[in-house]
């Protein structure tokens, strides 16, 4: 939980976090990593930490959209490193346009629901996937994450 003060001036009541950031870890696929860079950046800008291990690997990431070139053992070292991520933080925050959620990004969901994680996605997907959500929260609308 992060804390909050506030500063009292004659004319106004600021709310800060005095260095405290709230760590989210972002969960979505790697075809929307510009996107998530996005999210990222902004997030920065409202006290947010996002944790996506390894998004900044463009070794393996095609701008294009399309799927990432990875072999199988990277696969699984970059799936260990984010339910890692996971464990490390009380909320994860499901990046999926058009409501697209992959293969992985389900396991990373079930595995936060297992751990009692706060789930939130962008946008619904329409699937069984919502009942696991907590709230949708649009990329436009960060600063609902930041003031959870």
């Amino acid at each position: 939980m992060i804390k909050v003060n506030y500063i009292v001036t004659p004319s106004k009541i600021i709310k800060c976090n005095f260095g405290n950031i709230k760590k989210i870890c972002l969960c979505g696929s790697i075809r929307f990593r510009e996107t998530i860079l996005k999210v990222m950046k902004a997030g920065e800008k409202k006290g947010i930490e996002f944790l996506f291990p390894n998004i900044e690997r463009e070794d393996s990431y095609p701008k294009n959209g399309s799927e990432p070139i990875l072999t199988s053992e990277e696969i699984e070292k970059l799936e260990q490193e984010h339910l890692k991520a996971i464990n490390s933080v009380y909320t994860i925050y499901v990046i999926n346009p058009g409501g697209y959620i992959g293969e992985h990004v389900k396991l990373e969901i079930r595995y936060a629901k297992e751990r009692h994680r706060k789930i939130y996605f962008s946008e619904k997907t329409n699937s069984e996937y919502d009942e696991m959500c907590d709230d949708i929260i649009p990329i436009s609308d960060l600063e609902k994450l930041a003031n959870l």
